[in-house]
């Protein structure tokens, strides 16, 4: 078996990591444990894993497209078949639809947000493409992540409003709390990062914040 094949293998036994009815889907901790069991198993890490993942699900959605396309105008299927189609089969057992941004849970934006960044087509048959085809990608690909960072963390920033609204009266003078997020936007703002990883630093402190609303039970 390659490592896709024992990639695909292990995702398989744990449902949470793909199955949005999954009881355990928005358990965003326990994914990550199992996010580690994975990578330890096939010998790599848990980022890779993810983005391998992410890469074979899109590749087979692109091509169970395209074989039910040509199967509803009478086209020929293609001659060449990928290699992983039958092994990733499984996920046509499971619903691939998403809530809508307004009904949708924090766990899942963030996942989807961090998502943006890391999906890559896994596909043989691809043509590699020019410079200037890659750059013109990779501007497309950051200018979804900041648009949908800023959907994600304006409903974030409605909700906490609204949450302390209810909890605590306005406050005359800044606190702690907001001396602390803001010296630590002015260290990320002069690190010079990519909006990529600025985009999956701010998810990771807005999931930290909802995570802890939710157990002092104000969500």
């Amino acid at each position: 078996m390659d490592i896709n094949e024992l990639l695909i293998e292990e995702i398989r036994q744990n449902e949470c990591l793909f199955n949005l009815a999954s009881s355990d889907y928005k358990n965003v901790y326990k994914k990550m444990e199992i996010w580690e069991a994975v990578a330890q198993s096939v010998n790599m890490s848990a980022d890779a894993c993810r983005k391998r993942w992410k890469g074979l699900r899109d590749t087979y959605k692109k091509r169970k497209r395209s074989e039910l396309l040509a199967s509803g105008s009478g086209a020929p299927n293609p001659s060449k078949k990928w290699k992983y189609m039958e092994l990733l089969s499984f996920l046509d057992d499971y619903a691939d639809s998403r809530p809508t941004v307004g009904n949708i849970e924090p766990e899942i934006l963030f996942e989807d947000l961090a998502d943006c960044s890391t999906s890559t087509i896994v596909d043989a048959d691809a043509s590699v493409p020019s410079l200037n085809q890659r750059k013109e990608t990779k501007k497309k690909a950051d200018a979804e992540v900041t648009s949908v960072f800023k959907d994600v963390m304006q409903e974030c920033s409605d909700a906490i409003k609204e949450l302390t609204s209810v909890t605590n009266p306005p406050e005359k003078v800044r606190n702690t709390t907001s001396l602390l997020f803001e010296s630590l936007a002015n260290r990320i703002s002069e690190a010079k990062l990519p909006q990529a990883d600025v985009c999956n630093i701010e998810c990771k402190v807005a999931a930290v914040v909802y995570d802890e609303l939710k157990k002092a039970g104000l969500q």
